[in-house]
């Protein structure tokens, strides 16, 4: 997985969930598409929407944040 990046909110392109392309900047958002939403693809740069992904990132940069400091 790649690594946390050092910002405050998470963005569809650093999301584990995204798998778009860096050249194209837009993406589906497997959430989304597993939900069957009309409109899952997102892009990159599009904050992140998803409540158990935000919730993940927050744990995460917690954990990297705790990480780092040790």
């Amino acid at each position: 997985m790649a690594p946390i990046p050092e910002r405050e909110v998470l963005h569809c392109k650093d999301c584990p969930r995204w798998y778009g392309a860096e050249d194209d900047e837009v993406g589906p958002c497997s959430i989304k598409h597993a939900r069957g939403d009309k409109k899952y693809l997102t892009h990159g740069s599009h904050e992140c929407d998803e409540p158990e992904q935000i919730k993940w990132f927050e744990t995460e940069k917690l954990a990297h944040k705790r990480r780092k400091s040790s």
